[in-house]
């Protein structure tokens, strides 16, 4: 291999966050509802949540998972490994979880409606 390709490949691996979980794992918990997601994630340490938060919340394609996480997990981890910007992920991690719950009890009373109008 070339001097050059290697250094591009060093620089590369510098700018990558390692995941705390392995990618299968991230792969299973993407797929569960947040309702598992949180039956899962609750058990795990609380520092070892809050990284997984943190790495999910810094890639575009794992951002929603980042919140859920984060929904997770208390005030004092999301200091520990968010930083400064714990407050605002804090506040989008509640807000998530908001328009969750509204989609929920939205589909519910949408079910409801449908089962009064087959009786």
């Amino acid at each position: 291999m070339a001097a050059n390709q290697v250094a591009i490949m060093n620089q590369h691996a510098l700018n990558e966050t390692l995941s705390p979980i392995g990618e299968r794992e991230l792969v299973a918990l993407k797929t569960l509802s947040f309702e598992a997601l949180s039956a899962i994630v609750c058990q795990l340490p609380a520092m070892q949540r809050a990284r997984m938060a943190a790495f999910c919340y810094g890639k575009s394609h794992l951002h929603d998972l980042g919140l859920a996480l984060a929904s997770c997990c208390s005030p004092r981890e999301l200091d520990d490994a968010f930083g400064r910007n714990a407050r605002i992920v804090e506040m989008q991690a509640r807000t998530a979880q908001d328009e969750r719950k509204k989609k929920a009890g939205a589909a519910k009373r949408g079910l409801s409606g449908l089962r009064r109008l087959r009786a």
